[in-house]
């Protein structure tokens, strides 16, 4: 008897997470999305991308500047931040920051190595725009002949940047307008060509290659 019930439960168990997985199944291939999304521009170059809560994606365009938005779940991307905003030029990290409703965005100027000429900024900085609007918050400079790339954010509010030019990260407390220096390392900076450091860092699979304008969903 007792036999009998385990092997009822165990058949009736299999057909409820068969069912579960079955509906699951469905729940998935419904909401996939596209699996790439294009973006506008004859030369956006992707260049980074950060995505809020509910799943919307925002990409900074290297060859083009300005900030693109984007809808997962449609393929649908359209300008938000326009090239040259609050003076910016090739956008390089971004970061949701939706504790202070702020899209954080690393800026350069690659004028001479045929980036956006529209902006009016000579060098790099941090710029910050409203997650909502795109409207122009903030900018605060780095260092002459530095160069902004990557974006974090702690529960504090301090916002800690990268500086690619030299082996510094860098820290800006909540309401300041001055960066700090976080850490340095030589480790930080980039490999030297032919060096072991650099073979050993690249990925595999890499062909260099990061022109195409669009943005993969893995």
């Amino acid at each position: 008897m007792a036999s009998s019930c385990l092997s009822s439960l165990s058949r009736h168990t299999q057909a409820v997470l068969a069912g579960a997985l079955f509906s699951s199944a469905l729940w998935m291939t419904a909401a996939a999305g596209p699996s790439s999304i294009a973006l506008p521009g004859e030369r956006a170059f992707p260049e980074s991308i950060t995505s809020a809560r509910d799943g919307t994606l925002f990409i900074g365009r290297l060859g083009e500047g300005g900030i693109v938005r984007a809808d997962p779940r449609t393929g649908a991307a359209a300008l938000f931040v326009a090239p040259g905003a609050a003076g910016s030029r090739s956008i390089t990290g971004v970061f949701a920051d939706e504790a202070s409703g702020t899209l954080w965005a690393c800026s350069n100027d690659l004028s001479a190595l045929g980036g956006p000429s529209g902006g009016r900024d000579r060098g790099a900085a941090l710029k910050a725009f409203d997650l909502r609007t795109g409207a122009a918050k903030r900018s605060v400079s780095l260092e002459p002949n530095s160069f902004c790339n990557d974006i974090a954010v702690d529960a504090g509010g301090a916002v800690y940047v990268t500086d690619s030019a030299h082996p510094t990260v860098l820290r800006l407390p909540a309401g300041a307008a001055r960066f700090e220096v976080f850490a340095t390392n030589p480790q930080f900076a980039p490999p030297q060509p032919n060096s072991s450091r650099r073979r050993s860092r690249t990925a595999p699979g890499w062909t260099g290659s990061r022109s195409a304008a669009t943005a993969q969903c893995m």
